[in-house]
């Protein structure tokens, strides 16, 4: 906020976790799982594309809002994250007269566009430690040079 006496500008909030937030391009809110989020898509930290960008649960149960750091990922050049549900299959069938019963459920998904590398599409788990499954990460082809996202629900 800006501080007249000094004509210049106060901090508000300082993000914990030691560099959990430079060069950033982008941030992204979103509610997953019953809680708040924020993941934060970081482009450089002043010298190097190859970063971390981060992702924290927001807490206000204290009554003031507070950051909590839960996971960070590799990132190049990072612009944007973006927060989708895509109804996936997950239990296509074939019924006793031969026709297929499919069953589609929405899976949440979060992707994120690196400028270097492409688009990143992390499924979304609700396990307590880890949020975003990057052992199951799927780059998009054709999509280095992404600069944005936007997702449709």
């Amino acid at each position: 906020q800006f501080n007249a006496a000094s004509e210049g500008f106060d901090a508000v909030y300082s993000f914990p976790g030691g560099g959990g937030v430079m060069g950033a391009s982008d941030a992204v809110y979103f509610e997953a799982d019953g809680e708040r989020w924020l993941a934060v898509a970081n482009y450089w930290d002043g010298y190097d594309t190859s970063v971390h960008s981060s992702l924290y649960r927001i807490d206000s149960s204290s009554g003031n809002v507070a950051f909590e750091k839960s996971q960070v990922v590799a990132s190049s050049g990072a612009r944007a994250w973006a927060f989708l549900r895509v109804a996936v299959d997950l239990s296509a069938q074939v019924d006793i007269h031969g026709s297929q019963q499919v069953d589609f459920h929405p899976s949440p998904f979060l992707a994120l566009a690196n400028y270097i590398g492409g688009v990143s599409l992390f499924p979304w788990t609700n396990a307590s430690s880890s949020h975003i499954d990057e052992s199951r990460k799927m780059v998009l082809p054709g999509t280095d040079g992404a600069a944005g996202l936007a997702a449709i629900e």
